[in-house]
């Protein structure tokens, strides 16, 4: 699993990206008791754009246009 901090701060079955690799990987949070968290690698993506999109789109957010 990569290592970022956005990890300790979700909630269980969020999704969350960060780097893997050469690529961005996401993950969907599993665990998390406040002091360790753990979660479940689904898929790598080649930009960080297509990665942001595929996380905001499974946790039903959506973007703030400036």
């Amino acid at each position: 699993m990569t290592n970022f901090s956005n990890l300790l701060n979700c909630e269980i079955g969020q999704y969350l990206y960060g780097r893997h690799y050469r690529s961005w990987g996401i993950w969907k949070c599993v665990y998390n008791d406040g002091a360790r968290a753990s979660g479940e690698f689904i898929c790598d993506y080649l930009s960080k754009e297509d990665a942001i999109a595929f996380v905001y789109k499974m946790n039903g957010w959506t973007k703030k246009v400036a």
